[in-house]
């Protein structure tokens, strides 16, 4: 698969669709059958996060995002049980994003964060390909909520199974999202990237999420589970076979109050079946006081029985200053490294 694009023809291209596109460059073309949509983000920093050391100063970050989304009634499937059918895709290119590594290279080509094409339909769901926003995304986004930091308590260690992962998205992924009042159930079958240097064979995911709401309280519990297996001549070299996990949250509105917390426990089976297991997690505390919101967290990762190989608690204080555009300022204590870090940003999304 091809996850990279020349920047210089998109940006000109971008350029002349904002002439006629609605305000905050969203809606590039609408008509009866088809949209288009330009969407994204540009982020700056100020921190050591990156290079914690005692000596260590201050480095700056530039980063972005870029994404199109379109998508197209079809008219084959009127007046038939598959009525209202469209067929939807997403690209989404990036630059120095979770990883803080900046990916521009000398021929001015971004990274893919998302490409798939797919079928949707209200009654039945969407049906996606490529490389998607996988079902592990509705746990994951309940402490998904920071500025300046990424929680990476989810997939420890499954980059050994499949090495096109990344946080929440992999090639070769065949997704259905369906969604029934409160409900929303996604299920996702991974076959790989095409590559002939792919370490996994196959994956399965699934997840379900229900929405309960009541007066100014909003109470979303989660469970997420995925199961990668890896190839035959992976194996053969000694690598590791397999990679288990299960997810469980719960995501708690109340007014201005939020608290989330996420805890999985996940096993990494060796050539030998031999077994690591590992659990983890994540868990915060937001409260919005009109521009600003102060959120606090902690999180953790324990290989059963051996030792703790991630423990830090952190604290983000951020400001709005429009609509979709924050400062923000955040501290991170590494009690593993015994190290401290803190970034301060500028975002805005478009």
């Amino acid at each position: 698969m091809n996850n990279k694009i020349a920047f210089a023809p998109l940006a000109a291209a971008v350029v002349i669709g904002g002439l006629s596109c609605a305000a905050h460059g969203q809606t590039v073309y609408k008509d009866a059958d088809n949209t288009l949509d330009i969407y994204g983000r540009l982020q700056a920093q100020v921190g050591n996060d990156w290079e914690r050391s005692e000596d260590s100063g201050a480095d700056t970050h530039m980063g972005g995002r870029l994404g199109i989304s379109m998508s197209r009634a079809l008219s084959a499937f009127d007046d038939s049980p598959l009525e209202g059918t469209r067929v939807v895709g997403k690209y989404e290119w990036q630059v120095n994003t979770e990883k803080y590594e900046t990916n521009t290279n000398a021929d001015g080509t971004w990274n893919a964060r998302y490409a798939y094409l797919g079928l949707s339909n209200k009654k039945y769901g969407d049906l996606l390909f490529g490389r998607t926003q996988n079902p592990l995304w509705q746990a994951i986004k309940i402490t998904y909520k920071y500025m300046n930091w990424v929680p990476n308590t989810n997939s420890y260690l499954l980059t050994r199974i499949d090495n096109s992962y990344q946080f929440n998205r992999q090639d070769g992924t065949i997704q259905w999202n369906f969604s029934h009042g409160n409900h929303l159930f996604e299920a996702a079958y991974v076959m790989g990237n095409g590559n002939s240097s792919d370490k996994v064979d196959d994956g399965t995911m699934a997840s379900y999420r229900y929405t309960y709401k009541s007066g100014d309280i909003t109470l979303i519990p989660v469970l997420a589970y995925s199961d990668f297996n890896a190839s035959q001549a992976s194996i053969e070299d000694k690598n590791e076979k397999e990679h288990q996990q299960i997810i469980g949250g719960l995501d708690f509105y109340y007014g201005d109050l939020n608290i989330g917390f996420t805890a999985n426990h996940q096993i990494l089976t060796d050539y030998d079946n031999s077994e690591r297991k590992f659990n983890g997690f994540d868990g915060l505390v937001a409260y919005d006081m009109g521009r600003t919101r102060l959120t606090l967290g902690y999180s953790s990762i324990q290989e059963v029985s051996v030792t703790r190989k991630k423990e830090d608690w952190r604290a983000e204080l951020r400001y709005r200053l429009a609509s979709q555009t924050y400062l923000s300022a955040t501290y991170l204590s590494d009690r593993v490294k015994d190290e401290n870090s803190y970034v301060f940003g500028l975002r805005f999304y478009f």
